[in-house]
C-alpha cells in the first residue's frame, strides 16, 4: 500500500516537472480593461513571448477592473504590470512593455536556452598583452 502511493507520488511530480519544462516562463500581466496601453502591453508580451521564448511560458491576462483582489495580494499599483513569476526571482515590468531590451535584462533567456539545446562552452578571447612603457624619465625612449 505504501509503496503504490510512493509510486503515486513519484509519478505526479514527473508530470509536475516536464509539465514545468514545457511551461518555464510564467507571467501575469495586470491591465485595466480594454485601454490603449492595455492593449499595447497585451500585444508587446505576447509577441515577445512567440518570438524569444516559444512554446516555453504560461500567460495569464488579468483585469484589475473584474479581478480587483489580485492587486492588492501582488502589490499592483499601477497597470499595465507584468510580473514574471517562474523562475524565481519574482520580477516586475511597468508600462506597455514596449522596451524589448528591458525585458530581456530581467528575463533570464539563457535559462531556456540551456533547456532547449546543449550549452555552448564559454570560450574566452585573450588579448594580446601591449609592451609595457617605462615611467622612469631618466631611461631612453627606443628609437624607432
Amino acid at each position: 500500500m505504501a509503496k503504490e502511493k510512493y509510486e503515486n507520488i513519484a509519478k505526479n511530480l514527473e508530470e509536475v516537472l516536464l509539465e514545468f519544462e514545457k511551461e518555464c516562463f510564467v507571467f501575469h500581466l495586470y491591465i485595466t480593461g480594454a485601454s490603449k496601453k492595455s492593449s499595447e502591453a497585451v500585444r508587446n508580451i505576447k509577441n515577445f513571448c512567440d518570438k524569444y521564448l516559444k512554446d516555453h511560458y504560461k500567460l495569464e491576462v488579468i483585469d484589475i477592473y473584474q479581478q480587483p483582489e489580485f492587486t492588492k495580494r501582488n502589490q499592483v499599483i499601477v497597470a499595465p504590470t507584468l510580473i514574471k513569476q517562474m523562475p524565481p526571482p519574482l520580477k516586475k515590468f511597468i508600462g506597455d512593455l514596449s522596451n524589448v531590451n528591458q525585458i530581456l535584462v530581467g528575463i533570464p533567456i539563457n535559462l531556456l536556452a540551456g533547456k532547449t539545446s546543449k550549452q555552448k562552452t564559454n570560450k574566452r578571447k585573450t588579448k594580446k598583452k601591449k609592451p609595457q612603457r617605462s615611467h622612469n624619465p631618466k631611461e631612453k625612449k627606443p628609437e624607432e
